[in-house]
This record gives C-alpha cells, sequence and structure tokens, in this order.
C-alpha cells in the first residue's frame, strides 16, 4: 500500500492541493472565498481527488495557510474526508528554519515552507523568489537562516493597477509578448509587465549577489513561468517546492514527537 501525504497550501484566494507519494506529487487548485462552509471545502477537496484520480485514503495530512478564517475550515474538512488531523504549520510547530527577522510571526507560513523545500533541496546559500500575487526575493544564508527579503508588487497586481488607471484600456490578458516593442496598447502593455518584471527581479537579485554569496537560486510561484523566460538569471525552477517543504515539516515534527 502506497503512503499518501496531503498538503494544503491557502493564499489569499486560492487553494493549492497536493497529494504526496513516492511516485511524486499530484496537484490541484480551486478558488476561494471568505464566505465558504466546511462542506463547501469538503466538496473541493472530494472532487480534486475525484479529477486527479486520486483513490483510497490520505495518510497524514499538512495545512499552511495565510488565510486565518479559512484554517480551520478546511482542517474540518480534511478530518471529516480522511478522519486526519492534520498539522498546521504556524506557532509552536518547529519547522527546522532559523527566521533571523525583526519579528519572525511576521513571515508567512507559505514563505516557511518554502524556505524549507529550499534547505532539504538546495546548495545553500540561497536566494528564493517567489511570483505570486506580490514578488518577494528572500535570502537563506550558508546556516540554512532566513536573513530577510524584497516585497515588490506581483505582476497581476502591476496590470491590474495599470489597466485600471486607464480609461481607454481595454483588458489586458498577461501572455507572452510578440515583441519587446507593442504596436499596439495591449501588446505594449505585455511588454513592460513581463520585460519589466523580469528586468527588476534580475537587478534586484544582481544586486544580491554583489553582497552576499549565493550557491543557488529557485523560483517558484503561480506566475514563475510567465516571467522566467525573460530573465537572465541562472535559477532552478520548482512547482513542488512548497509542498516538499510541507512535507519535510511533517517529518520533523513526527520524529520530535516521537523523542518527547
Amino acid at each position: 500500500m502506497r503512503r499518501v501525504v496531503l498538503a494544503i497550501h491557502i493564499g489569499n484566494t486560492t487553494a493549492k492541493f497536493g497529494f504526496l507519494t513516492e511516485g511524486g506529487c499530484i496537484m490541484g487548485r480551486v478558488s476561494i472565498h471568505k464566505g465558504m462552509t466546511v462542506d463547501d471545502a469538503v466538496i473541493q477537496l472530494r472532487q480534486i481527488a475525484d479529477i486527479k484520480g486520486v483513490s483510497g485514503s490520505v495518510d497524514e495530512a499538512v495545512l499552511s495557510s495565510v488565510s486565518p478564517a479559512l484554517t480551520p475550515l478546511y482542517a474540518e474538512a480534511v478530518e471529516a474526508l480522511y478522519d486526519v488531523r492534520p498539522l498546521v504549520v504556524g506557532p509552536g510547530v518547529k519547522t527546522g528554519l532559523n527566521i533571523k527577522i525583526n519579528d519572525p510571526s511576521e513571515l508567512g507560513a507559505d514563505l516557511v515552507c518554502m524556505s524549507v523545500g529550499v534547505l532539504v533541496k538546495y546548495p545553500l546559500p540561497s536566494v528564493l523568489i517567489h511570483v505570486g500575487n506580490a514578488t518577494t526575493l528572500s535570502y537563506l544564508d550558508a546556516a540554512g537562516s532566513f536573513t530577510g527579503a524584497i516585497i515588490t508588487a506581483g505582476l497581476r497586481r502591476m496590470l491590474d493597477s495599470l489597466v485600471s488607471s486607464a480609461d481607454l484600456l481595454n483588458p489586458v490578458v498577461l501572455a507572452p509578448p510578440a515583441k519587446l516593442f507593442g504596436t499596439d496598447s495591449a501588446e505594449s502593455i505585455r511588454s513592460g509587465i513581463l520585460y519589466g518584471a523580469a528586468a527588476m527581479i534580475d537587478g534586484l537579485h544582481a544586486r544580491i549577489c554583489d553582497s552576499h554569496p549565493v550557491a543557488s537560486t529557485v523560483m517558484t510561484g503561480d506566475f514563475a513561468l510567465t516571467v522566467q523566460p525573460y530573465c537572465h538569471t541562472q535559477m532552478i525552477h520548482d512547482e513542488l517546492l512548497m509542498f516538499d517543504g510541507m512535507a519535510a515539516i511533517l517529518e520533523r515534527h513526527k520524529r520530535m514527537t516521537k523523542t518527547l
């Protein structure tokens, strides 16, 4: 019988599910909203499992969230479906990540899990680039400590802000630009957003490298594959980084619990 670990990350607008086995990870993503009920979450989980062909039971579960209101809702849904109480990444959970910022509680569970993923998978020191609702560049030093981050606007926010402030512009789809210089408004905006975001990431990464040693650079996030082709920086794309970090946290928690 294969062992299945369910990893769930609850973001601001979507929830991501990962069914992890020795053979790999089966992923799904759904939209979320503040008015959701436990039944909504149960239906989402069941439908994703059915659509992705994940049959049978789940042995363990781990959950991270940046939406406190929805955290207990999804935890209850996991218990209702699989009779498993998920480990919720948060205060009191020993992740193995030494967080060297002014207030470690400010670091979101998503960045904690992704950083742990870097620790267990890649050479240190490392730059972790997350391209999602916001774009962040975080630094993990040679000892595996999270020492700080640079946060700027995400691609979607840039696009929405630009289009919403111009009365004559129609909605623009964030698609690869056909060329550097656009010949209509939509093309010009796509070029500006994608080449601009790539140049910003390259520039910030170069500044980090000017003052910090870097052995690996890892990019992840919903828009990583959208912007990475336009970056000059050599980096590894890892869409499983968060789930792998969550699985590592779960294993560490189990080991520490057994020793108590």
